[in-house]
């Protein structure tokens, strides 16, 4: 077999795809308020969850692609429970492999109560419903997430009088739920949960008006759950802080919000990098004459990508930002939707160099549910450029060597539609990079500590 393969430097440019409508009936389909994600991605897959109003009363559905995004399977109905009057919403869903992790408020009881299913198979199979929650007081606007076998749940809950923050975990992919732990105590509402985990780190943020005002407060636990910090108070200032979104990259914890102190809702950001211990100043996102709400955050490595839905078009417009560095510099605002209708209550999720996108858009004339991607949105880590670092690249038959590289550099080999095929590490200042086993075009990202270089490869058989 003969090779010959074309390498050619390339900047990364991100680029959305044009909006894509997921649901078409004549009645509404709702995603959920983003403190919990309803977009969730692992590689090739992407599934969406929402509560539809299509039945007698609102069910959750759900909707999946086995090829990144390209195309969709039909609409499927989750719950079942509904006649006139009860409902199903609030959907949130987290992923850990193959397993699909799905919590919702439920009105079936005769008051609203959480409920859970999972699939194990990447959404071709589910659960029957499991109730999680039995209390007298109001459930509601749950977040979830998972990694490995832990499954971890936050909720708000007037069971005490007042709404206050509860936690629930599971240690068995969700077979089995520990009891019911209030996480919050105090005389103010606490409300809109958002938690992220990383090995046995679990982070929290919500916003409380126990002084007054709400603010954004913290908490965290670095044992699975089993213990918490004391609630940390984030934000100070005299108008509304709330809706906080939460991501984690290694010893960072990034955090987003809504804030009224300028006199309009803008998008704040502040960071931590050492596992939420300490945190930066307060740092505007937004700069812009009408509201600026319902953030939602990823990070992955040094990449941070934020999105939000924005009045200052006139109508709601779902907006994107992203930074390269840790949150140290941002992108400007980037407009993703142009429509006549309002498109609100966005959430995104990442899988390798795709970002994939969902909202709820009225457009049509009835909510429905509406997606975007960016295939090579999430490639480029730095676009730094050292010219003291100049790989040797050497051809073989069926890869390529790549001389001069430092220690501690990576290599990513992506195919076109952003799957990566290979990570490798530097050892010996040497890298091998085996060549895809089809003619087509490549991306080779090289990652040293001090910069990043992307280049194409196209590669004939």
């Amino acid at each position: 077999m003969r090779w010959i393969f074309l390498l050619v430097a390339a900047t990364i440019m991100a680029e959305w795809e044009p909006d894509l409508r997921l649901t078409f009936d004549d009645s509404s389909s709702w995603v959920c308020e983003n403190n919990g994600r309803c977009i969730v991605s692992h590689n090739n897959y992407v599934h969406i969850v929402w509560s539809d109003f299509r039945s007698q009363g609102a069910e959750i559905y759900c909707k999946r692609s086995t090829d990144y995004g390209q195309s969709w399977e039909a609409d499927r109905r989750l719950t079942f429970d509904s006649v006139a009057g009860p409902s199903s919403g609030m959907a949130a869903i987290a992923i850990s492999g193959a397993y699909l992790h799905l919590v919702w408020r439920d009105t079936r009881d005769g008051n609203r109560e959480i409920y859970y299913k999972r699939s194990s198979d990447n959404g071709l199979t589910w659960s029957n419903d499991v109730r999680l929650t039995n209390d007298p007081g109001i459930s509601g606007l749950p977040s979830i997430t998972a990694e490995d076998s832990m499954v971890y749940l936050v909720w708000q809950d007037d069971r005490e009088g007042n709404f206050e923050i509860f936690f629930k975990y599971s240690t068995n992919w969700g077979e089995d739920w520990s009891d019911d732990i209030r996480l919050t105590n105090d005389p103010g509402v606490s409300a809109y949960p958002t938690i992220a985990v990383q090995d046995s780190l679990l982070h929290l943020a919500w916003h409380d008006n126990r002084d007054g005002n709400a603010e954004i407060y913290y908490k965290r636990s670095t044992n699975w759950g089993i213990s918490w910090s004391p609630d940390t108070r984030l934000t100070e200032d005299p108008d509304l802080s709330g809706l906080p979104t939460i991501a984690l990259s290694g010893s960072y914890v990034h955090l987003c919000w809504m804030d009224r102190r300028d006199g309009n809702g803008e998008i704040y950001y502040k960071w931590s990098s050492d596992h939420g211990l300490t945190w930066s100043v307060d740092r505007r996102l937004t700069n812009a004459p009408y509201k600026s709400s319902y953030p939602s955050l990823v990070a992955e490595g040094k990449n941070l990508h934020l999105a939000w839905y924005d009045f200052r078009d006139g109508n709601a417009e779902i907006y994107y930002k992203n930074s390269t560095d840790q949150g140290v510099n941002w992108s400007s605002d980037l407009r993703l939707t142009n429509s006549s209708g309002t498109s609100q209550w966005p959430s995104i999720a990442l899988a390798d160099t795709m970002l994939n996108l969902v909202w709820m858009d009225d457009r049509d004339g009835n909510w429905e549910i509406y997606y975007k991607r960016n295939p090579n949105g999430n490639v480029y880590l730095n676009q730094e450029r050292s010219p003291k670092i100049t790989p040797l690249l050497l051809r073989i038959d069926n890869r390529i060597e790549i001389d001069g590289l430092p220690s501690g550099s990576r290599l990513y080999l992506f195919d076109p539609l952003g799957r990566r095929l290979n990570t490798l590490q530097v050892k010996n200042q040497r890298a091998v990079v085996p060549l895809p086993y089809s003619a087509g075009l490549y991306l080779l990202v090289i990652e040293t500590p001090i910069s990043v270089t992307n280049q194409w490869i196209v590669v004939i058989k």
